[in-house]
């Protein structure tokens, strides 16, 4: 709704870029898995956020002269998607390896699902009280860039406990 109502673009354009970002989605799942088995999965969890939050910043930036914008973001925002998905599995394996792990992934992909459904709420709920969308795309950034934080601070105290270890 978003793309068609406030930004202007036709509707019959939307299916193809749909159709682009699911098919960059499995470009993703299998790029960062076989990433991971080479580099940090801390490194590619950041990378894959990095990604994301860059397609979200295109999106937001699109306008009804901006196509070129839109297939950019099916592109990039479909790759670091689908890569998130992927590496935090990996992650929660890396941390959480054990009889429990099942368990807890569980836990992280029911509260990642969940959060899913009451962030379209939200955003939803944005866009009525302001008339736009521009509040809820920045939002989605800021908890991007909070979650490459966080990323990052989980490398280091896997970094800190490694060194404790030995």
């Amino acid at each position: 709704m978003y793309l068609v109502k406030d930004i202007g673009i036709d509707g019959s354009v939307l299916p193809k870029v749909f159709s682009v970002f699911f098919a960059c989605s499995v470009i993703g799942k299998f790029g960062f898995g076989l990433l991971s088995d080479y580099v940090n999965k801390e490194i590619s969890m950041i990378c894959s956020i990095c990604l994301l939050t860059i397609g979200l910043i295109i999106v937001r930036l699109a306008t009804s002269d901006s196509i070129n914008y839109l297939f950019a973001y099916a592109v990039i925002a479909g790759i670091g998607f689908s890569g998130t998905f992927t590496t935090i599995q990996l992650l929660v394996a890396k941390h959480f390896a054990g009889g429990s792990y099942g368990k807890i992934l569980a836990s992280i992909v029911m509260i990642d699902s969940l959060a899913g459904g009451v962030g379209t709420r939200v955003v939803g709920k944005m866009r009525d009280a302001s008339g736009s969308y521009d509040a809820g795309w920045e939002l989605l950034i800021t908890l991007c860039v909070i979650a490459i934080f966080c990323t990052v601070i989980i490398r280091l105290l896997g970094r800190s406990a490694d060194t404790t270890q030995t």
